[in-house]
């Protein structure tokens, strides 16, 4: 495997991670503060946009 390959690797799974991360944040303040589905989605929305 060459350097760059694992570089790219590496940073697939931690998107991966920050998004399943984004998603099960956002899902327990839901459950937890009852936000509206309009919120969470705006607050998911945004944080995918600062990941990409």
């Amino acid at each position: 495997m060459t350097p760059g390959l694992a570089i790219s690797l590496i940073k697939i799974v931690g998107s991966v991670i920050l998004l399943a991360g984004v998603l099960g944040g956002v899902g327990a303040l839901g459950r937890r503060l009852t936000i509206q589905p309009e919120l969470a989605r705006k607050i998911i929305h945004s944080c995918w946009g600062c990941i990409a």
